[in-house]
């Protein structure tokens, strides 16, 4: 009986021994199924932040999507935490107009110092226009002035109308731009300011176009261009030209900011730019140039001459020889402002980095133009003193 009580015991914990190795045994199975299953689902919906806190921002953590993201975006720069591929796209920065561009000089702190340069520059430019003009009717009368006035005399005139125009117009841009720190706005103020500055820059620099041609023709073919009464041929082209390529170009939506000050728009009106004042500045510079040289080179040919000459022909060819010089003094006036421009469109074909000394020259000299006005007017009167008005 007691022999049979044991085994019975015996059976009973092997039986508890085998349950109990059963229970262990699912218990293992189930964890290794769980870890698995896991495993399985992290490479199905894998994530970058699977070391990261549960108390962190998952769309802080989380590494930005990349697929079919513009190459041309920051990497640094911060999506959306949504996953739509729509607002992780960034399109590439195409600019619109000289407006998406930075003001020049804003950057490395010279922006203060060039509107500043600039608004002096184009003050005693201005102060000087207006005492040529001042001047030069005071000494004649306004009544002859077409028909007792050199020709000479009357360039000075509309040189200084073309300076202090340009002056008045272009200092209020420089103004506008110093108490607004930016560009000119509205848009509309900018494209006015650029039309002004197209249409009398334009005028200037055909007008010593055409003194200089002028210049030639009277040394080495001994004949005068006739511009017909009351200069209403040379009036017409020198204004009439530019006027209507500036009202083109503003009907085209041209004009704009560009770097500094508003003239053909940084974007919209490159190709203008490029046909109104890249290409007339190089090829009016070089004929000038051309122009200029052999004009000179003929010049001091005949004053040999002339200091051989005898008699009242020595005194003729003195007198013809200083009405060109000083005709042509208005082409050295011209080299001085615009030569810098000149080297700037021409660098400008080349790289569109300027250095900053270049843009420093160009503010003060192309705003000087009545300052050499003036003294080419001066020269003029010192040589042949214009009679006083009755």
């Amino acid at each position: 009986m007691t022999s049979t009580t044991e085994n019975a015991g015996q059976s009973q914990r092997y039986c508890d021994t085998i349950k109990s190795n059963v229970y262990s045994l699912r218990a293992t199975t189930s964890a290794n199924v769980s870890e698995k299953l896991f495993t399985s689902s992290s490479q199905f919906f894998s994530r970058s932040d699977g070391n990261v806190s549960s108390t962190a921002d998952p769309y802080i953590s989380r590494s930005p999507i990349t697929d079919n993201v513009s190459t041309t975006r920051d990497p640094f720069d911060p999506l959306s935490g949504d996953n739509d591929t729509a607002s992780t796209t960034a399109d590439p920065f195409v600019p619109r107009s000289g407006y998406d561009f930075p003001v020049f000089g804003m950057q490395d702190g010279t922006f203060v110092y060039l509107h500043s340069l600039a608004i002096g520059s184009l003050s005693t430019s201005l102060i000087c226009a207006i005492i040529t003009i001042v001047l030069s009717f005071r000494n004649n009368n306004y009544l002859t002035f077409f028909s007792k006035w050199s020709r000479s005399e009357r360039y000075v005139v509309y040189m200084a109308i073309c300076d202090g125009i340009f002056n008045i117009s272009h200092t209020i841009e420089h103004v506008h731009g110093l108490v607004v720190f930016g560009h000119a706005r509205p848009k509309e103020l900018c494209a006015f300011y650029g039309f002004m500055v197209t249409v009398f820059i334009g005028a200037q620099n055909l007008l010593v176009n055409v003194i200089a041609i002028s210049v030639f023709f009277i040394i080495y073919f001994d004949k005068n261009i006739n511009f017909g009464k009351k200069d209403w041929k040379l009036l017409l082209y020198c204004f009439g030209v530019p006027f209507v390529g500036a009202v083109a170009a503003a009907a085209g939506d041209q004009f704009g900011p560009i770097e500094l000050f508003c003239a053909f728009d940084q974007v919209k009106g490159r190709m203008s730019n490029f046909l109104f004042n890249t290409i007339p500045i190089i090829v009016i510079t070089g004929v000038n140039c051309i122009v200029y040289l052999l004009t000179w080179k003929r010049i001091r040919d005949h004053t040999r001459e002339v200091k051989q000459a005898l008699g009242i022909e020595n005194s003729r060819m003195r007198t013809s020889t200083r009405a060109v010089r000083n005709m042509s003094m208005f082409v050295a006036a011209f080299f001085a402002q615009w030569s810098g421009v000149a080297v700037h469109a021409v660098w400008g074909l080349v790289t569109l980095h300027i250095h900053k000394v270049l843009y420093f020259l160009i503010v003060f000299f192309a705003n000087i133009g009545g300052l050499l006005n003036l003294i080419v007017f001066l020269i003029i009167r010192k040589s042949h003193p214009a009679k006083k008005s009755p």
